[in-house]
């Protein structure tokens, strides 16, 4: 049995993270490429962010991806592959920015080519 699994974040597009500067206090980034730079950062084996075409998030209406601009409650995701003791250790490190999305852990049945 592998030990790798992925670790999905949910949350709407408009999500920031907190902010960790003086400078984010004005120019906070989104909650995507914070989770995204700091994924990198810390050496996380791979780190996929999903196009969402059209989908809605709990307590949200139905959004669909369109050319020139996206809706700020339509739904993003980003996945993380990974040993779990890793991906345990990144979402307790980021659960403060956290508060507004859905994470899910999957264990991966089996692993090819690791």
């Amino acid at each position: 049995m592998s030990n790798i699994v992925a670790l999905r974040f949910y949350f709407q597009s408009a999500e920031k993270a907190l902010p960790s500067r003086k400078l984010h206090r004005f120019f906070r980034p989104s909650l995507a490429s914070h989770l995204l730079r700091h994924a990198a950062r810390e050496g996380i084996e791979q780190v996929i962010f999903h196009q969402v075409h059209a989908g809605y998030l709990k307590g949200q209406r139905m959004s669909a991806r369109h050319v020139e601009t996206i809706h700020p409650s339509h739904p993003h995701c980003i996945e993380l592959i990974d040993i779990e003791e890793k991906l345990r250790d990144f979402l307790r490190r980021h659960e403060h920015h956290l508060a507004q999305a859905r994470v899910i852990f999957m264990r991966a049945e089996m692993a090819l080519g690791t």
